[in-house]
């Protein structure tokens, strides 16, 4: 749940630095939260 929360965070701050013109940051958070996202993926697969 704490890893599909920090995806959501990462998505968040990607769009706040895309929105305030610093591309590189929200670039890079939009890469955390694809990671994130597939972690989570993974941990969900694993328990079912």
């Amino acid at each position: 749940m704490f890893v599909l929360a920090f995806a959501a965070a990462c998505v968040a701050s990607s769009a706040y630095g895309f929105l305030q013109g610093a591309w590189p940051f929200g670039l890079v958070e939009l890469v955390w939260s694809g990671v994130a996202l597939r972690r989570w993926f993974q941990r969900r697969n694993q328990a079912g």
